[in-house]
């Protein structure tokens, strides 16, 4: 029972051993998805006969037998099956899975390279020579995982050897289609082909032959003899093979050969990789590489091993070492090159877009095989201007300090700032110590401060993002009172609807020339315990017809209300105001405003409030027409122009104010004006200065 037991258990333990070491070297095709025909190559240096499908069905008894690389001339979903049978008629198994969807990719700017292979699933190619992979695609060679390498030209040195089958995948990034194709290298010959036909053979380095039995042979100084049987030799030292003709006569020729003794193979490494085989000896020898049909051909002094940028590989040659024409053994040399980069680093962010509200998750990660290293540049403060990536500002935006990331995944948060936008760059690659991968790149701008406004964005997903912009009003004043800060930049026509919408944000408007602030009739911005700037921009309001009562375009209620070299124009039916200030501070500067109406009209009117205004033009017209009226506070205007227009009116009135007027100029043009009438009104419990100021009209 024991015994039994123990066969069951040897019996079990070789099964498990054949199934876990028994294997199928599939080099192509990969599961994937892919946009031309696939070449089936298997490496059959494993012993074994190999069948194959490609309908799903069992090779053994339905498919065809594989005695070479071929084209599989299948599109769609296909099932490849691959089977072999070893010399104890034991099966192996392989399926894999994989999609063809034709594209020869006629539009683009690749087409003639996917061309060259896209009919035969190859390419030939010659050391030495170049292989250019568009820079529009992206390259990974070999099995899968996949290192994707910007295309660029390829070439390997003109003295490998190697004759190798390798896989390529390229992609376009854009389009996602992948196209997989073979690469077939052959060395270039530039060797020589010298031989001797001589009497003697090596075998192995140390078994001397003597193939003519009309010779007589000496070795060394041993005397002349006719041997029957192989000689064993020392080669760590030199000899000299003598022969004649067996007849021997006076002055018969004597011909002789000396063995050097054994060379020492010599493995170099080059600045680019290559390696560069010598031999360490005699300078008669050379060396040749063993064919595929077990010969020696071309005979090198020296021989390169070489791969492609993108490739690595780790094997051994079997070298025939030649001294003066005569061969003398084989030398297995093994050797490993490694120009393949692990794979990029993959940033993951948890936004999709260029501009988010949100602060911005990040994850990067490589693959097992590379040391993570990561940069993050300082934050970039953006306002006003609606930015992409490739923006030129940020090309000068560095990003190189890298530091080593602990493990091959990293994880951190990038936040915002509370008064601009900020801009981010993140770069990343990965190193297996002898190469290092290409750089992934991202960036963004988190701008939880500016909104964006765009009368001419149709789309229904607006968030204020400069993608993604408001289209309407409410929905834009809604967000902003959210925050208590904002900048807004406006392109078209910001449109304010009538009734009273109430501003609680610091907010700082901005826009581009053609930009412009249009009131409804009777529509109204109030701005509360807040401070509202506006830049650059044209304001203007719709003439209601029917309204008599005064509802100013702009009231501040205890607020600072700034107007940066804008253009304003209200237009009113019966009675207007621009501007109604309470308890508030009001700045104009560089700008043009002009306010008009039947009957009364007035620029600006304020209760307790400061007003500063300089640099700027103003005019009204009205039967009665007074530009600025101040109850309280105090008004201080510097080198401004003032007109007023109507029967009417006056630049000023203080009551119970303080006034500072100088450098400025006042036009009237009053039908009803006496001498009497001053540009400047001040009741007698206001303080007025005024210094230099010119008067027309008054």
């Amino acid at each position: 029972m024991k015994k039994r037991f123990l066969l069951y258990f040897c019996i079990l333990i070789l099964s498990l051993e054949s199934a876990l070491f028994a294997q199928i070297s599939l080099l192509n095709p990969v599961k994937g998805k892919w946009s031309n025909k696939q070449m089936l190559v298997i490496d059959t240096s494993i012993e074994g006969d190999y069948f194959y499908s490609i309908d799903g069905s069992d090779p053994s008894v339905f498919g065809f037998a594989y005695d070479g690389p071929v084209l599989l001339d299948v599109e769609g979903d296909v099932t490849l099956k691959v089977t072999k049978v070893t010399s104890r008629k034991k099966q192996e198994n392989l399926t894999v899975n994989y999609t063809v969807v034709p594209d020869e990719a006629y539009s683009t700017s690749y087409y003639d390279f996917i061309s060259s292979f896209f009919d035969s699933g190859l390419i030939n190619y010659t050391a030495g020579s170049v292989l250019t992979i568009p820079s529009d695609l992206y390259y990974s060679l070999g099995l899968p995982p996949d290192s994707f390498i910007k295309g660029q030209s390829l070439q390997t040195s003109e003295h490998s050897v190697l004759a190798r089958t390798i896989p390529c995948t390229v992609k376009d990034n854009l389009t996602k289609k992948q196209w997989r194709f073979i690469i077939k290298t052959y060395p270039l010959a530039a060797g020589t082909f010298s031989r001797r036909d001589l009497p003697v053979k090596v075998t192995d380095w140390e078994t001397l032959e003597f193939l003519d039995e009309n010779l007589i042979y000496k070795v060394d100084s041993e005397y002349w003899e006719l041997p029957k049987t192989p000689k064993t030799l020392d080669r760590s030292v030199s000899h000299m093979i003598s022969w004649q003709n067996l007849a021997y006569e006076y002055g018969n020729p004597v011909e002789f050969i000396v063995l050097p003794p054994k060379p020492e193979p010599v493995l170099s490494e080059g600045e680019d990789g290559e390696l560069r085989l010598t031999l360490k000896g005699d300078p008669s020898y050379k060396m040749s590489v063993l064919t595929e049909d077990s010969t020696y051909q071309e005979l090198f002094d020296e021989i390169g091993f070489d791969v492609f940028y993108g490739d690595k590989v780790s094997s051994s040659l079997k070298i025939g070492i030649f001294s003066n024409g005569l061969y003398q053994g084989q030398m297995d040399i093994p050797y490993q090159i490694n120009k393949r980069p692990p794979a990029i680093p993959q940033i993951t962010s948890s936004v999709e877009d260029f501009y988010t509200r949100e602060d911005v998750n990040l994850q990067i990660e490589t693959d097992e095989e590379g040391q993570l290293y990561y940069a993050v540049s300082e934050p970039f403060s953006v306002n006003g201007n609606i930015y992409n990536a490739d923006s030129e500002v940020f090309q000068q935006i560095e990003c190189d300090n890298f530091i080593a990331a602990k493990g091959n995944k990293i994880e951190f948060q990038l936040t915002g700032l509370k008064d601009s936008g900020v801009y981010y760059k993140i770069r990343a690659y990965s190193s297996n110590g002898a190469n290092d991968s290409e750089v992934s790149e991202y960036s963004v701008i988190i701008d939880q401060y500016n909104y964006y406004y765009d009368s001419f964005y149709t789309k229904d997903d607006s968030n204020g993002t400069a993608e993604h912009p408001f289209n309407n009003f409410e929905d834009l004043l809604k967000f902003v009172n959210l925050s208590r800060s904002v900048g807004l930049n406006i392109n078209g026509e910001l449109f304010i609807p009538a009734g009273k919408n109430i501003l609680q944000s610091n907010c700082l408007i901005t826009g581009n020339k053609e930009s412009s602030i249009t009131f409804d009739s009777d529509a109204q911005l109030i701005v509360t315990d807040s401070t509202l700037e506006i830049r650059g921009l044209n304001i203007k309001n719709l003439k209601d017809e029917r309204s008599t009562k005064i509802v100013p375009l702009f009231k501040g209620e205890r607020s600072i209300l700034i107007f940066d070299d804008c253009l304003v124009y209200g237009n009113f039916e019966k009675n207007g105001t621009i501007i109604d200030a309470v308890d508030s501070f009001v700045y104009i500067d560089h700008s043009i405003c002009a306010v008009t109406s039947f009957t009364y009209s007035s620029f600006i009117s304020g209760v307790n409030s400061k007003i500063n205004i300089k640099n700027s033009n103003i005019s009204s017209f009205a039967e009665t027409s007074v530009l600025i009226s101040a109850s309280g506070g105090e008004v201080n205007c510097n080198a401004n122009s003032f007109r007023v227009n109507g029967k009417t009116g006056r630049i000023a009135e203080l009551f119970g104010a303080s006034g500072n007027f100088n450098d400025n100029v006042f036009k009237g043009e009053l039908s009803k004006t006496t001498n009497s009438v001053m540009p400047v009104f001040a009741d007698k419990i206001s303080v007025l200065n005024l210094l230099q100021n010119e008067n027309y009209g008054f």
